[in-house]
């Protein structure tokens, strides 16, 4: 694991490089590091002038680094007291076995730590969803065991509570984008202030700024699964299992989302496991 001074060295090489939409995105992680409102406000400002000046001229960010600079100082000099948990033990399946409707996955053991990313890889048919959902707990196991390290105490209500669920097939919703994640913020007694800075920064931080008043009708199945990855992050769960995420993506989304992914799960504040499947070994 990077100590927090190589990775604000990396965080300005790469916004240096030209690769200023990742820096502007690890920006604003290490923002919400802080758990500072106005160094949280500033980094979703900062990151919303970037792009917008950006979509006018490509260059705008290679000829004008103070406003990124300064911020990213001032985000570092504050630094941070939440002990980091990576490598710590959230999951461990234990040779669980599951028969369902003729079909049976047998003997299946790993295990998900913080800070980390698993994939799931097989055919259709394989097993891939059944598995997903046993972890989840929408699926009962028939064998074995699966031990849940962050939960004091085990029920399936805890567990619902803490892992995060996304099947391929996202559920309908109605209304606005940013009316429904205001919502779910909401649920879970995010209220006043707080919900706004924490809708409008899922909202920057996943690329969903410029679609917050659009409705289900009006997004790509791609932007659909950033909307509920938005949506279940402002829960901050311990554990997000995603169902074949990339499936219905371009190359340049795919390798998008799992960047995004793999930086969202190294998060200090809240560093999470990460278990995705895909058909595509590659990915």
């Amino acid at each position: 694991m990077q100590n927090n001074a190589t990775i604000f060295h990396d965080i300005l090489n790469s916004f240096e490089s030209g690769d200023t939409v990742l820096a502007l995105k690890r920006m604003m992680d290490k923002a919400k590091d802080t758990g500072n409102p106005s160094l949280i406000q500033q980094s979703i400002d900062t990151s919303a002038f970037y792009k917008n000046e950006m979509s006018k001229n490509e260059y705008f960010a290679t000829q004008n680094k103070e406003p990124f600079t300064t911020l990213l100082k001032e985000i570092e000099q504050f630094g941070c007291d939440i002990h980091h948990l990576a490598g710590d033990l959230l999951l461990q399946v234990d040779s669980i076995d599951k028969n369902y409707n003729g079909f049976s996955l047998h003997n299946i053991s790993f295990e998900i730590k913080r800070s980390e990313v698993i994939g799931v890889v097989g055919a259709n048919g394989n097993g891939k969803t059944t598995l997903l959902q046993c972890i989840s707990g929408d699926n009962a196991i028939d064998g074995g065991a699966i031990h849940y390290y962050f939960l004091d105490s085990f029920s399936y209500y805890n567990v619902k509570n803490k892992i995060a669920y996304i099947p391929q097939r996202i559920p309908r919703w109605y209304g606005s984008l940013k009316d429904n994640l205001c919502f779910s913020a909401t649920g879970i007694g995010i209220l006043g202030e707080q919900n706004i800075l924490d809708v409008n920064f899922i909202l920057e931080r996943m690329d969903l700024a410029s679609y917050a008043n659009h409705t289900w009708e009006e997004l790509s199945s791609g932007y659909r699964t950033r909307f509920e990855i938005a949506r279940v992050l402002l829960k901050r769960p311990s554990v997000l299992i995603l169902d074949e995420p990339l499936a219905n993506l371009d190359i340049l989304a795919q390798q998008t989302l799992l960047s995004d992914l793999k930086f969202i799960c190294q998060s200090i504040a809240n560093p999470i496991g990460i278990v995705l499947s895909s058909q595509q070994l590659y990915e």
